[in-house]
């Protein structure tokens, strides 16, 4: 397909169906916490292979944003429905609606968690009832990120419309929101088109400690607490920049930046060539 908005549910579903179909890519646009990481923010703008599995997509993400790949990570959607229908939230997040993981997927069904782990009870931090089989499981979605296509969610028409979030580091929080801005031709490759903001420092703490390592490079008296910040991100970050966060080096991201990324991301050339019956 060339540049064109997100196709409706209905029209979606009907490519996949075809006899024609090939695949597209999606044109995903991430923010790395937009609400807490805002000058300057920083984006990362992926053309993404419509048969690729989320697992690979969380490969091109860390790529593409520098991290070091240290901590686990999870993909969510949200519905402000559920938000609306369930006080407390679910899962002790606000209008969780699906979460997929390294070894499984959680569902809202029925007011309570299913899982793709049918024998698994009250998984950490979901204080719920009996978790059961995932209904979803049963139409081929897969059981965990590494066999779950990204065209059986972003083309499935329960979740066109809500947001989607990739999570890395649960304790440090790093939230990429994640925005599908469009669709390109098919092609067998994760890329980078665009980008804004230098790599985030992986092992800082969260968007608060990058917000205050970033203060100190740009204060001629930085704090005791900073100064030690700026020398670990120098000399012990693992993805860390020895020229450190100067006013110049915090914007940076460049042409060059962007074909370091691609360079990269060549290794994640996406292979799969069976058609998903989504």
């Amino acid at each position: 397909m060339p540049d064109t908005p997100f196709a409706s549910p209905t029209t979606s579903r009907q490519l996949l169906q075809s006899d024609s179909y090939r695949g597209y890519n999606y044109v995903l646009e991430i923010h790395l916490n937009p609400d807490e990481i805002k000058d300057p923010p920083i984006t990362r703008t992926i053309s993404c292979p419509s048969l690729a599995v989320f697992h690979e997509l969380h490969q091109a993400i860390q790529i593409a944003f520098g991290w070091a790949n240290d901590h686990r990570y999870d993909f969510k959607t949200f519905d402000p429905d559920i938000t609306r229908h369930h006080n407390p939230p679910l899962g002790g997040i606000p209008g969780l609606n699906i979460l997929v993981s390294e070894d499984k997927i959680l569902w809202i069904s029925g007011g309570r968690f299913t899982s793709s782990e049918p024998r698994r009870r009250n998984p950490v931090g979901f204080n719920h009832s009996e978790i059961t089989h995932n209904p979803l499981t049963e139409e081929g979605l897969g059981n965990s990120s590494k066999d779950l296509w990204l065209c059986k969610l972003f083309d499935h028409p329960s979740f066109h419309g809500l947001t989607f979030e990739y999570e890395y580091d649960h304790t440090a929080r790093w939230r990429h929101k994640i925005n599908l801005i469009g669709h390109q031709e098919a092609t067998n490759r994760f890329v980078c088109t665009d980008g804004e903001g230098h790599r985030c420092a992986d092992g800082v703490g969260g968007p608060e400690e990058w917000n205050m390592l970033v203060a100190g490079y740009h204060t001629t008296d930085p704090t005791p607490e900073q100064r030690k910040m700026m020398k670990w991100y120098e000399c012990r970050c693992p993805n860390g920049d020895p020229e450190g966060l100067g006013p110049e080096r915090v914007q940076k991201w460049s042409s060059d930046d962007r074909d370091e990324v691609n360079q990269k991301l060549m290794g994640l050339r996406f292979e799969n060539t069976e058609l998903p019956s989504c």
